[in-house]
C-alpha cells in the first residue's frame, strides 16, 4: 500500500511539473502574441500613413505635371508670337 502511495505521489509530481512548465509556456506565448499583435498594429497603421503620404505625392506630381504643361503651352505661344 506503502508503495503505490509513494509512486501516486511521484507521478502526481510529476504531472504537476509539466503543468507547471506548460503554464510558463502558455503564458511566454500569450505575452509574444501580445507583442506581435501590437506590432502588427503599429506596422499596418505605418503601411497606411505611408499610403497616405504616396496618394498626397502622386497628386503633387499630378499638379506639377499640369503646371510644366501649361509653362509649355505659354512658352510655345509665346515663342510663336515672337516669330
Amino acid at each position: 500500500m506503502k508503495i503505490k502511495a509513494e509512486r501516486r505521489a511521484k507521478l502526481l509530481h510529476h504531472v504537476m511539473a509539466e503543468y507547471n512548465a506548460m503554464t510558463k509556456e502558455y503564458e511566454i506565448m500569450k505575452s509574444e502574441t501580445s507583442i506581435l499583435q501590437q506590432r502588427n498594429t503599429e506596422m499596418y497603421e505605418l503601411m497606411v500613413k505611408q499610403e497616405k503620404q504616396v496618394e498626397k505625392l502622386e497628386q503633387n506630381v499630378q499638379v506639377l505635371e499640369a503646371e510644366n504643361n501649361e509653362l509649355r503651352r505659354s512658352r510655345i505661344i509665346d515663342a510663336s508670337t515672337k516669330q
